[in-house]
């Protein structure tokens, strides 16, 4: 698991149809800006480096996270 803070549309277009959350791929652009901006995104990738999945977490950075 890596923190990461780029993400490529297309490997995060795959990453989200795989598990059908197709809200979020309608603008694979805003999708990627929106975790560049998020708190913390951390990720897990296989051994040849294919994203697996990821997690991320939005604060106020006082209250909530």
């Amino acid at each position: 698991m890596a923190e990461e803070e780029m993400f490529d549309p297309e490997e995060m277009q795959a990453l989200y149809a795989s598990v059908d959350w197709e809200g979020y791929t309608r603008d694979v652009d805003r999708l990627c800006r929106g975790l560049a901006n998020s708190h913390l995104v951390v990720t897990a990738r296989n051994d040849a480096g294919a994203l697996l999945g990821l997690a991320r977490t939005i604060s106020d950075d006082e209250h909530i996270c």
